[in-house]
């Protein structure tokens, strides 16, 4: 099987055809991270309404709609990543390379019951080094918007501090 190298770029095309990025782009201009990040959940969740989808092909037998959805499974995920301005290729490699230093043998956490060998870390393994600057505007909307949140709360129960003494 050989993989088509402008997958990332087909999926990018399509987002601009259809103003995804340009939208994505104007919500991390204007700080809007709630909606952001709840854009991210919409992606999670449509992932896995494809993956159920596609289970649902396998379970009926049919090879066309398990294609179909793996496809699709593919073009949501690799798309997120292009939309949040992952750096895909970067932490690919990564990840690649951290599972190539891993070493065949069994999993005993797990049952095999087709007798390949599994994926183990040998002594010393160490994951892979995937940095801020990788994961795009991820951190912009997870982290700052908890910060927000926890800022809020802090200020709000300090509101409520002071109106209670009023009564005290």
């Amino acid at each position: 099987m050989t993989l088509k190298s402008e997958w990332l770029s087909d999926i990018n095309d399509m987002h601009y055809k259809f103003g995804t990025t340009e939208w994505v782009d104007n919500m991390h201009r204007s700080k809007n991270y709630k909606v952001l990040k709840d854009f991210l959940a919409f992606r999670l969740d449509f992932l896995e309404e494809e993956f159920e989808e596609t289970l649902a092909a396998f379970m009926k037998g049919d090879h066309k709609e398990v294609v179909d959805g793996l496809i699709d499974l593919i073009v949501i995920a690799i798309g997120t990543l292009d939309l949040f301005k992952c750096d895909a290729d970067e932490v690919w490699d990564k990840i690649h390379n951290s599972n190539m230093l891993k070493e065949p043998g069994t999993n005993k956490s797990r049952q095999n019951p087709f007798g390949l060998p599994d994926m183990v870390k040998p002594e010393g393994w160490v994951g892979p080094k995937i940095t801020e600057k990788n994961c795009g505007i991820l951190p912009d909307i997870l982290t700052k918007l908890e910060l927000d949140r926890n800022k809020r709360d802090l200020e709000n129960e300090f509101k409520n501090n002071i109106a209670n003494s009023q009564y005290e």
